[in-house]
């Protein structure tokens, strides 16, 4: 089995959009080629039969792939909202109290 590995950027044709290229370990982004896939099929598979993933990947796999769209600015998503945001307000806040320390030379 070949090794595949794939890679996001921002889509050049459509806006608000991720092209996900595929290619082997030897794929280096700005070379000026990359893989696609030319076809996709489709067969019926009667329910909890059939377990086979639409894709697999290593860990290490998923990882760079989380981190391309991460780099990409994308962030997970939980039910309450984005997962980043109240990283952001806690840095916004230590900024804040440095400022307010700083300006009234108080230990905050």
């Amino acid at each position: 089995m070949q090794r595949v590995k794939l890679y996001a950027q921002r889509s050049h044709v459509r806006t608000k959009a991720v092209s996900l290229f595929m290619d082997d370990d030897d794929y280096r982004p700005g070379r000026g080629t990359y893989r696609r896939v030319k076809s996709v099929e489709f067969e019926d598979v009667e329910l909890f039969t059939d377990d086979s993933p639409v894709l697999d990947m290593s860990e290490d796999s998923a990882q760079e792939l989380f981190n391309q769209l991460w780099s990409l600015g994308f962030r997970p998503v939980s039910e309450d909202g984005n997962v980043g945001m109240l990283q952001a307000t806690q840095d916004h806040l230590s900024d804040m109290r440095k400022i307010v320390s700083e300006k009234l030379k108080v230990i905050l």
